[in-house]
């Protein structure tokens, strides 16, 4: 019981409701800091973060939900979640880093069939580009549009996740030492 008496062990074993309401807020936090960023500082998602942003979302329902309800089974679920959204922003990360290409929507891509007349080639080319047009802007995924004290915004996110993960390990292991 020496782990009652520390302050952070305290606060990690708190009710489920407090987990949920812990992971609702960071949630919650950096989804508005998101949305600040577009709107405020006019700084243009691209389609994976676009995907993180769902996944916060989910988070943000599934702690309402686990709030309310204090079953044991939400941790599991805010866990899957967390890890859908820390697979999601560390593929952001190879894509950024060059490790692996992104998707299409990512960026630019444009197939040539190397057997069409040249013609055919310059029209495809041409039909992409008007597509592109059509768009409002175009964020590549693969370049840093975001740096916050010098450390890209991808990877500011994949590093919340783990913490996130971190905590309801951390919230887990504590609550198991408690009821011991």
């Amino acid at each position: 019981m020496v782990c009652a008496k520390n302050s952070l062990c305290w606060l990690m074993s708190t009710p489920r409701r407090g987990m949920a309401f812990i992971l609702g807020f960071i949630a919650t936090g950096s989804l508005a800091f998101a949305y600040a960023a577009q709107y405020f500082w006019h700084i243009q998602p691209c389609v994976l973060c676009t995907y993180q942003r769902y996944v916060m979302a989910t988070l943000i329902v599934a702690t309402i939900i686990g709030f309310a309800m204090q079953k044991k089974i939400f941790m599991g679920i805010y866990a899957l979640i967390i890890a859908i959204g820390l697979g999601i922003s560390g593929y952001h990360v190879g894509v950024e880093h060059h490790w692996w290409k992104g998707p299409d929507a990512c960026g630019v891509t444009v197939s040539i069939d190397k057997n069409a007349s040249q013609a055919d080639q310059i029209a495809a080319f041409k039909a992409k580009m008007m597509n592109l047009e059509k768009a409002k802007t175009l964020v590549r995924c693969d370049e840093v549009n975001w740096r916050i004290l010098g450390v890209s915004a991808t990877i500011w996110t994949f590093a919340l996740y783990i913490g996130m993960l971190g905590f309801i390990g951390m919230g887990c292991a504590c609550r198991r030492r408690h009821n011991s």
